[in-house]
């Protein structure tokens, strides 16, 4: 997209958010005007939508109010030909707030007067020989710029006391116990995680060697989220999305994926169940985004962000990160897996999405699965708030496991996930899961002593 075309979408979007903040002054001028007043100024509204900011501050100023009358007799006169696409928007104080209208409309504002500005420069470069001569200018523009935004910022979210942001989050937490809700996410494939109760802005690792079940984990939690109408994301740096969108279908129908891979041992009765399984997503929501091709570090930001402006995502899964790449240069594979780790954990705080990052264990990770045999990075181990390893039992010679009921005998199917280190919990944590035929997991047993009942005989 040219620059000029860029630009007039971002004016478009602006234009937007400047009638939704003049209709909450219009209907609600007590608080959104007082929201308003205290962050934003003429300056970041086009010509038009200023003349109608400017008169409504002035009347509230006058009145304390807005007098609807006084305005609907005074707007024709002042030329504001867009009011009754304002009046339309019927906005709240209560949405200016929720929806983050003014931080939006400054965002775009300096976005496009950081545009303008670098296209001035970019001209000047052009007609100057050596650039040097005008770099103390290039670097005091973008200075001032960058002020103006600090300026703006600190008017918008000013400094509180930590006083203040205890009494805040006491008030928080007393409401949330008051209100009991069901936790954000809930695992129904492995129940033992919901007591960790992950939370968005967590960045949690499952490490495993190759084909020892790390995908399925991941999938299977997705699975479980889209279920319940909670907006996740796969994004998926090692599989195609018809690949995952044949492993999701096998799940809900209860069909075993190879045979969609390969349809000539597909049945009648098993087609059927995949008709009905298409007729179950047609009938819900199942709120899932799917990308599938090799991106940076600044891509894959935009893409969570994007998502979750788009479709308020909550959960987005990464597969897996080692073929992840980096916007800048590297001495080496691990300091560019060390600062990738770091954006991560940045990423998920910034935009408020739980990230699990799928990570690869070497070679040695087959015969002795441990964080310290990551393949990508110790980074994650650093960053993350829980790792996980994942391994089959059978790789490492092991035969069963005493339960309750008696001995039970590992099978290619059967997974532990190990929870290595958590920022939050004890760590040590073992569950042994079983697979299906359609690639469902279950929980057989959970925090167990793996080492004490494991058995090789």
């Amino acid at each position: 997209m040219k620059n000029e075309e860029l630009r007039l979408d971002k004016n478009k979007i602006k234009r937007i958010l400047e009638k939704r903040i003049l209709s909450a002054m219009i209907n609600e001028p007590e608080e959104a005007i007082k929201m308003v007043r205290d962050s934003l100024s003429q300056e970041y509204f086009f010509e038009n939508n200023r003349e109608l900011f400017n008169f409504l501050l002035a009347q509230y100023e006058q009145d304390k109010n807005i007098n609807f009358d006084k305005l609907m007799v005074e707007i024709p006169f002042a030329g504001f030909n867009n009011f009754k696409e304002i009046l339309v928007e019927n906005v709240s104080a209560l949405e200016l707030r929720v929806e983050k209208l003014i931080p939006k409309l400054i965002e775009i504002y300096y976005s496009i007067e950081t545009e303008k500005e670098a296209e001035k420069i970019l001209a000047k470069i052009k007609k100057t020989a050596v650039i040097t001569q005008i770099l103390p200018e290039i670097l005091a523009s973008f200075d001032s710029i960058d002020k103006d935004i600090t300026s703006v910022i600190e008017k918008i979210i000013p400094p509180i006391t930590w006083k203040q942001e205890i009494k805040e989050f006491m008030q928080k937490l007393e409401k949330e116990r008051r209100e009991r809700k069901e936790r954000e996410f809930s695992f129904d494939s492995i129940p033992s995680l919901n007591h960790l109760n992950f939370k968005t802005t967590n960045l949690v690792t499952i490490a495993g060697a190759y084909k020892n079940g790390k995908s399925s984990i991941g999938l299977n939690l997705i699975f479980d989220c889209i279920k319940r109408n909670v907006p996740a994301g796969i994004i998926s740096l090692e599989i195609s999305r018809e690949e995952i969108n044949g492993k999701l279908i096998s799940m809900l129908a209860g069909v075993n994926p190879e045979k969609i891979r390969n349809i000539f041992l597909l049945n009648d009765d098993e087609a059927l169940l995949l008709a009905r399984a298409q007729s179950k997503i047609n009938l819900s929501d199942f709120p899932l985004s799917i990308h599938d091709r090799i991106i940076n570090d600044i891509e894959l930001k935009s893409i969570i962000m994007k998502w979750k402006e788009k479709f308020n995502t909550r959960i987005i899964v990464l597969d897996y990160v080692g073929l992840l790449e980096s916007s800048r240069k590297f001495e080496n594979r691990e300091k560019e897996m060390s600062s990738l780790s770091r954006e991560l954990k940045k990423i998920a705080k910034e935009t408020e999405t739980l990230i699990i990052a799928l990570a690869q264990l070497n070679r040695e990770g087959l015969s002795n699965p441990d964080i310290s045999k990551l393949a990508e990075s110790i980074g994650l181990a650093r960053d993350s708030d829980f790792l996980f390893t994942v391994y089959k039992p059978v790789n490492l010679g092991l035969k069963g496991n005493a339960t309750s009921e008696g001995v039970y005998n590992y099978s290619e199917n059967n997974y532990v996930l190990k929870l290595d280190s958590s920022r939050h919990t004890s760590a040590g944590d073992n569950i042994l899961l079983e697979m299906n035929n359609a690639g469902v997991l279950s929980e057989i047993i959970a925090t167990f002593d793996f080492g004490a009942v494991a058995s090789k005989n």
